[in-house]
């Protein structure tokens, strides 16, 4: 499916005591992480291509206003050994020896004679690096919207745009670091994107890193 994604300048001049009702009220979570596994994925600005996986992951990056890059690690290692994928059984060719093995079963056909079942994939296994698929990051401040008054959402749970850039910046490079560079694929952050994706599954998994290993 399709959607659009917006990173744009936003009015960051906040009300008066705001932030000490977000803080009461516990909005100031931490990294936050929507990440999809998909057949294919891509980001798309101004009608060009900026980013584009086969299978992999897309991972929208939240970054929360009191975030600090002592942070980044534990949320990449976190996305780079989430097991998501299936493990498959090696392929197996029946034998003498081999024919009472448990992951084998004799399934009888309409003329009586016997054929070979394999056991099925082993789901939640393998993770992104151990099946050297890609990675899709997309900046997110979206993430963070409330909607506690009105119908507007507010975002000022969100880190400011300038201070969420460097923090962007230090996870894309600090997951290339981790994995493989070729491997990591982005968006732009402030401009407004169009995502395209298709979840393989579906498979959506969120989750917050509130605190450094």
């Amino acid at each position: 499916f399709f959607f659009q994604a917006e990173d744009g300048i936003r009015d960051a001049q906040e009300s008066r005591g705001l932030g000490d009702v977000y803080k009461r009220q516990g909005l100031y979570l931490k990294m936050r992480i929507v990440l999809q596994r998909v057949s294919k994925a891509s980001v798309t600005v101004n009608g060009q291509i900026v980013g584009a996986i086969d299978k992999g992951m897309l991972v929208l990056l939240g970054i929360a206003r009191e975030d600090t890059d002592a942070l980044i690690d534990r949320c990449v290692q976190k996305i780079l050994k989430l097991r998501i994928w299936s493990e498959e059984p090696p392929a197996f060719v029946k034998t003498q020896e081999n024919a009472q093995a448990d992951d084998l079963e004799e399934v009888k056909n309409d003329e009586g004679s016997s054929k070979t079942k394999k056991q099925g994939a082993i789901p939640w296994k393998k993770s992104v690096q151990d099946l050297d698929y890609e990675v899709l990051v997309v900046s997110q401040f979206t993430l963070y919207a409330t909607v506690f008054k009105g119908a507007k959402p507010d975002f000022h749970a969100a880190m400011n745009p300038t201070e969420a850039k460097e923090l962007y910046e230090k996870f894309v490079e600090r997951m290339k670091l981790k994995y493989k560079p070729e491997k990591i694929q982005t968006g732009e952050f402030g401009s407004k994107m169009e995502v395209s994706l298709v979840n393989d599954g579906p498979v959506t998994i969120t989750f917050d890193i509130d605190k450094a290993e």
